[in-house]
C-alpha cells in the first residue's frame, strides 16, 4: 500500500511511512516506539545569497573568535569563565553598537555561536571531570574561514 503524504515532495513516497518531518508514537504490544522521519535538502543559491550567507557565517566566526580569545585570556589571567549572558552583552549587544557590519546580519545566528561555544565548554570541562562518557573532548577551537560551511559550489 502506497501513502502519499501531500507534505511530502514529489516522488518522496514509501510503503506505508510518510516521509514528512514528524514524530509519532504507536503501540505495538504494549509497548510505545516513537518513529522519526526527516528531510534532507540541498540549496542552490544565487550570488546574493551567495554573499548574505558568506556575511552570516563570516559574522558568526567573528563572534565565535573574538569570545573564545578573550575567555582565553580571562583563563590565562585565572578568572572564571563568563556566563552566555555576559558573552551576549559584550560580544552581540555591545559590539553592534560598535561595529556596523555586524548590524547587518539578524542576532539569532550569533547567539546560536555563543551557545555553541558554551557547549563546547561544558563538553571540555565535563569530559575532564569524568562527567562525560566517552571520548574525552578537546577545548574549543578558532574558526578558519576554510571550513565546510564555508566552501561554495
Amino acid at each position: 500500500m502506497l501513502v502519499e503524504d501531500p507534505r511530502s515532495p514529489a516522488g518522496e513516497r514509501r510503503m506505508g511511512i510518510p516521509t514528512h518531518a514528524m514524530t509519532n508514537a504507536t503501540n505495538i504490544s504494549n509497548r510505545s516506539i516513537k518513529l522519526k522521519a526527516r528531510y534532507k535538502y540541498r540549496i542552490y543559491p544565487n550570488h546574493i545569497q551567495i554573499t548574505k550567507l558568506n556575511q552570516l557565517f563570516g559574522c558568526c566566526r567573528y563572534v565565535w573568535n573574538q569570545s573564545l580569545a578573550h575567555c582565553n585570556q580571562l583563563y590565562i589571567n585565572g578568572i572564571k569563565k563568563p556566563s552566555y549572558t555576559d558573552l551576549t552583552k559584550q560580544f552581540i549587544t555591545q559590539a553592534k553598537r560598535e561595529l556596523l557590519w555586524l548590524k547587518e546580519v539578524a542576532s539569532t545566528p550569533l547567539q546560536q555561536s555563543l551557545k555553541d561555544l558554551e557547549q563546547a565548554y561544558r563538553n571540555f570541562f565535563n569530559s575532564c571531570t569524568g562527567k562525560r562518557k566517552g571520548i574525552k573532548a578537546k577545548p574549543p577551537k578558532f574558526k578558519s574561514r576554510k571550513s565546510k560551511q564555508e566552501e561554495q559550489p
